[in-house]
């Protein structure tokens, strides 16, 4: 019995041993293999070659007619100049070297800025850059809908008066309006009111901007008009449109007081000045006639 046992065991022994080198060699592979991933993700990453930089890097949209810069980056050494162009651009783009070796372009030239055109539908665009030729980079610029109007100011003013004071029936009003993002080659609007005498036409930089524009970043629009003299006390609308007449601008303007007197140099001088021209055409006339009785002769 004992022999069977140990024959038995050793067979059990064996048997033991026979399985082991099966089970071993799967954690040796895991083991390994740590190592290599662990070496992966802390060695450096490769380069990712030149790439374009602009505001958004195509992620915010930019406007219809809207203006924004561009920058190359990680440019080969030697290289002298890239454009950039684009279906929605006005005109290509041309990036040099910031400085003499450098790897980026200089994002203060004046060339290095863009212009988004109007006319362009909204959407997303490639931006390629080529190189003598050849494209070394590219990037996708997204372009929204040009955004409303955004005013700062506006209203009728006089020269001795500040914007939105009360105005007399019958005066000359100045009208003003400023507006922070104003349509681009937008340059003449219209502003009406059943206060005026007529509609009124104001101007992007008009003559009738105020000598202290509190500057607020806004583009002015001006020009002047006439208070109808027939106004009662009260308040009347001011609107004028723009972006195409897309949108509608309102404001008040407050009367008070009595009509501006008309001027008086029409009943001092007007009058006596026409009844001299008259007299004068009279005068003339009766000469013309005694010089054509003269040289007739008698009848």
């Amino acid at each position: 019995m004992v022999h069977r046992f140990h024959r038995i065991a050793g067979i059990a022994v064996l048997t033991v041993v026979a399985v082991l080198p099966l089970v071993d060699p799967a954690p040796a592979v895991a083991a390994d293999a740590v190592p290599v991933a662990r070496t992966a993700v802390a060695g450096p990453s490769p380069s990712s070659g030149p790439r374009l930089v602009f505001r958004g890097d195509g992620q915010q949209p930019v406007e219809q007619g809207d203006e924004f810069r561009i920058t190359v980056l990680d440019m080969p050494a030697g290289w002298d100049e890239v454009s950039v162009a684009s279906p929605a651009l006005v005109e290509p783009v041309r990036l040099v070297p910031r400085s003499e070796g450098a790897t980026e372009s200089d994002p203060d030239r004046y060339q290095a800025g863009a212009t988004v055109r109007m006319d362009v539908d909204p959407g997303t665009y490639s931006l390629v850059a080529t190189s003598h030729g050849r494209v070394v980079t590219s990037a996708e610029l997204k372009v929204s809908p040009y955004g409303p109007a955004r005013i700062g100011r506006f209203g009728v003013w006089q020269e001795e008066t500040v914007l939105g004071d009360p105005v007399r029936p019958g005066s000359r009003v100045n009208v003003l309006l400023g507006d922070a993002h104003p349509l681009p080659g937008e340059d003449v609007l219209v502003a009406k009111s059943p206060a005026f005498t007529r509609d009124v036409k104001i101007r992007r930089d008009g003559p009738e901007d105020p000598a202290c524009k509190c500057d607020d970043g806004s583009i002015l629009f001006t020009g002047h008009t006439t208070l109808r003299d027939d106004l009662p006390v009260g308040t009347y609308p001011l609107t004028v449109a723009s972006h195409d007449g897309r949108e509608t601008h309102t404001t008040r303007i407050t009367v008070a007081g009595e009509p501006v007197t008309p001027s008086r140099s029409w009943a001092l001088w007007g009058a006596p000045a026409v009844l001299a021209v008259l007299c004068g055409a009279g005068i003339a006339l009766r000469l013309r006639l005694r010089l054509r009785r003269k040289n007739a002769g008698p009848a």
